[in-house]
């Protein structure tokens, strides 16, 4: 049962990352432009060996504290030479999907086949060890070769978001790619059900029903915290594991929004007549690329299907585009959340594509739908 190599292949194996003896070597390929552009979506910059030891040793912490990140070496097993690395990031344990994560560090050492055989280990050990369903990546439009590389092992290309990548002045799509189970097993992948027709951008309004405003704690802590209450609310929010949350957890989780964040605008969603709480929204920044990810919840079931989504989402959508200069702005929605797919193409979003089957609700597998505006 056990006779198989988990971790070892004919020409490399996966061990785990030593920050004292690994970080020199992955600080010289840092030190390529080139591969610190693919590595990453922020800026490309050389990390010094104290940088990245530092960031071994939180990422091990993290892996074992969490249990969210598994990292490994890419060693040849000729001379046991680092090459590269090969990880799973970002794990959502109740929808049973990851991150991918593979770079062959120095250029001689691509185009070996050492890439392909770390995948075929860390995808096998992902579906049949992890026993996840999902595994995906996220690839620049400027990097053809590794999207080709994914498609080659039998990725998909599920999404492309349009213009979301900027490199030296040009903009590219960035192209999310994915393995199911079944594909990863040879077999044939349900197909989705059809969406619902588009709706037609709605005008802004002359006089707006809610405002967004600052967020406040207080209070507000009490009416949040009955919302999470409600597990349609909680599971149309939340991709974690979803539960109810507790008066004090309410309050912490305002007080970690006062603080100040340059990447992080959250806003509460108030009534224009009386200032009534109803909702939240949020927005998300990643400042080099000029986008945002936007997040809306109506809270008040009371205000669920009557236009006040579509409003707040509008006049986020001009704070993002007017006040901090962004270019797009995306958001993901669950394909079985009709309300909030029409308040997003009422505000102007449109269909970038699916993440296939990415939620696991009831026992029933779901897609996301992500959506993407340029200014």
């Amino acid at each position: 049962m056990f006779a198989t190599q988990l971790f070892a292949g004919e020409s490399i194996r996966l061990t785990a990352l030593e920050p004292e003896a690994d970080a020199a070597i992955m600080a010289g390929w840092y030190a390529s432009r080139d591969f610190a552009h693919h590595v990453t979506r922020g800026p490309g910059r050389p990390l010094s060996v104290a940088q990245i030891r530092a960031r071994l040793a939180r990422e091990a912490r993290e892996s074992r504290e969490k249990q969210r990140r598994f990292a490994f070496g890419v060693r040849l097993n000729a001379d046991d030479r680092l090459i590269g690395v090969v990880g799973l990031e970002d794990i959502l344990w109740n929808h049973g999907e990851a991150r991918l994560v593979l770079a062959i560090g120095a250029a001689t050492d691509r185009r070996k086949g050492h890439g392909a055989a770390a995948l075929a280990l860390i995808l096998r050990w992902a579906f049949t060890e992890l026993n996840l369903y999902r595994v995906w990546l996220d690839v620049g439009g400027d990097n053809a070769a590794s999207v080709r590389f994914f498609e080659r092992h039998g990725f998909v290309i599920e999404i492309r978001r349009r213009e979301a990548l900027l490199r030296a002045g040009k903009r590219f799509d960035v192209l999310r790619l994915s393995l199911l189970l079944e594909e990863w097993r040879g077999e044939p992948v349900p197909v989705a059900p059809d969406l619902p027709p588009a709706h037609a951008p709605a005008p802004f309004p002359a006089r707006p029903r809610v405002n967004l405003v600052a967020v406040e704690a207080g209070p507000a802590a009490e009416i949040e915290r009955r919302w999470w209450d409600d597990s349609e609310f909680g599971r149309l929010q939340d991709y974690d594991i979803w539960r109810p949350r507790s008066q004090e957890q309410a309050e912490e989780g305002l007080r970690e929004q006062l603080e100040p964040d340059s990447g992080s605008y959250p806003f509460h969603l108030r009534l224009a007549d009386d200032g009534r709480l109803i909702g939240f929204v949020g927005l998300w920044v990643d400042w080099p690329n000029r986008e945002a990810w936007l997040g809306v919840g109506i809270g008040e079931r009371d205000y669920w299907g009557q236009g006040y989504g579509t409003e707040a989402v509008q006049q986020a959508l001009s704070f993002a585009f007017d006040e901090l200069g962004l270019h797009r702005v995306t958001l993901d929605v669950l394909a079985a959340n009709p309300r909030a797919l029409r308040a997003y193409q009422k505000a102007g979003f449109v269909i970038e594509g699916r993440i296939r089957r990415r939620n696991n609700y009831g026992g029933k597998r779901i897609d996301d739908i992500c959506m993407g505006i340029v200014k």
